[in-house]
């Protein structure tokens, strides 16, 4: 599995936004936006990473047990 998180989404002091149908459809639409960018940046880097499949980091684990994590990518 994967996992990324994105940026703070700020709601303090935004409650008019939230009120508004159109205010608000457009924050969802950013963070919707915000949220499948990650997800796609993720697949991409899955695509590319050695130890995706169980049994390769399986056999990393038992050839190196003194480290704790498997290799991954950089963000």
């Amino acid at each position: 599995m994967y996992f990324l998180f994105g940026k703070p989404i700020e709601t303090t002091g935004r409650e008019d936004i939230l009120r508004n149908r159109e205010e608000a459809q457009q924050l969802y639409l950013q963070i919707k936006s915000d949220v499948q960018a990650n997800i796609d940046y993720l697949l991409k880097k899955r695509e590319k990473d050695p130890y995706r499949s169980v049994f390769d980091r399986m056999v990393f684990r038992a050839l190196y047990p003194s480290l704790q994590e498997v290799p991954t990518f950089d963000l």
